[in-house]
């Protein structure tokens, strides 16, 4: 039982320090090519994705 809350308390350690150089070095973490350029947030990929589909739609009613 020790020997598994010392596992626990390195992947703590080891989680917590990759978490703070994570947002210390600012490192995207979702950074996708899209029709925009790079959508760098999901709520940028999904407006971006939403806009084509309806200018899609547009131009398939003409």
């Amino acid at each position: 039982m020790a020997s598994s809350k010392k596992w626990a308390s390195i992947i703590s350690s080891i989680a917590s320090c990759v978490y703070f150089l994570v947002i210390i070095l600012q490192c995207p973490l979702f950074s996708v090519p899209c029709t925009a350029g790079i959508c760098r947030t999901p709520i940028e990929f999904n407006n971006v994705k939403a806009a084509d589909a309806i200018s899609e739609l547009q131009r398939l009613e003409f």
